[in-house]
């Protein structure tokens, strides 16, 4: 049964549902044996009335009208089966289904893809890859260390734009990116996909802490709005509020949440004690950007539109 529960965990977001290992029979909702299981227990299960996969070898007989797996068999017939079975079990109940889950659903997930980003940092497994799936198809690479990442031409862009779904992605380890496709560094992907996941505040941030970044982001790769280096730069000379730094950037204040939400999802943010907050002055010793300050006063400039004498 190990082969299976593999093949279950590969198929993780590619199924209509998501098909996990039971305790035992009586909690399953469909029970898989192998041809060796003809003890009183088949019988029983068989009464149950629950649909029954049988495992058996080339040439060996099986029951009329069951569910047959001939080993070996391939992870797809498998999937199919699958399938098939969970439209028949979850039939009758279908439209309350459509009619309850969506929202909630949609809810839950738009955060899916960061706090796996946030979880990968934890782990620091360099040794594997992990594939983001959308459907059948990989979009892209990440290492399991969350450092590096990889995608194609078009993915890089929808991932800027904010027109790929993070929230739809499913990660799985396999193989590394293919090797004509570069690696890049996944801060790049950590800001895109915490920026672009809501116009609210992630839910484990508080809305009326004093945040400030600990570092500058490496913005010579992410290249930012003018907006985002204006809200960053606010949070580098001392700890804002949400509605503080909305009201002192002069940018809406879905442009702070926003950048808030970037600067979390690269580990940049901190929250500052509120005691302390209140005796930190309003432009501390400011977090040196990477490259040194004057190479990040020419990123300003060219996008800002301003020329050197200005």
């Amino acid at each position: 049964m190990q082969l299976v529960e593999s093949m279950l965990w590969a198929f993780q977001g590619t199924m209509r549902s998501n098909w996990v290992s039971a305790p035992s029979a009586e909690a399953a909702d469909v029970i898989i044996v192998t041809s060796a299981t003809r003890d009183e227990r088949l019988r029983v299960w068989q009464e149950s009335g629950k649909p029954i996969i049988l495992i058996s070898a080339a040439g060996e007989a099986v029951p009329t009208g069951a569910n047959v797996l001939v080993y070996p068999f391939r992870a797809t017939q498998l999937l199919q089966l699958l399938n098939e079975l969970d439209a028949r079990l979850t039939a009758p109940s279908a439209p309350v289904e459509t009619q309850a889950a969506p929202s909630e659903l949609k809810g839950r997930a738009v955060w899916s893809f960061v706090e796996a980003l946030r979880t990968l940092r934890e782990v620091q497994n360099s040794a594997v890859w992990l594939t983001a799936l959308q459907g059948p198809s990989p979009l892209l690479w990440l290492k399991g260390d969350g450092s590096e990442y990889s995608a194609d031409a078009d993915t890089l862009q929808d991932i800027r734009r904010g027109t790929l779904t993070f929230g739809a992605l499913r990660l799985r380890q396999g193989a590394s990116p293919p090797a004509h496709r570069g690696q890049r560094p996944a801060v790049e992907l950590e800001w895109f996909a915490g920026y672009h996941a809501s116009t609210e505040l992630a839910p484990w941030l508080d809305v009326t802490a004093n945040f400030r970044i600990t570092r500058w982001p490496n913005f010579g790769l992410i290249r930012p709005l003018p907006s985002q280096i204006r809200i960053t730069a606010l949070l580098a000379s001392g700890p804002l509020t949400l509605d503080q730094l909305a009201r002192r950037s002069e940018m809406p204040r879905v442009e702070s949440i926003r950048t808030l939400n970037a600067l979390d999802a690269c580990s940049l943010l901190t929250v500052v004690d509120r005691a302390v907050a209140a005796k930190t002055p309003a432009h501390g010793p400011m977090p040196q950007p990477p490259g040194g300050l004057a190479s990040f006063l020419r990123l300003v400039r060219q996008r800002l539109g301003l020329s050197k004498e200005a």
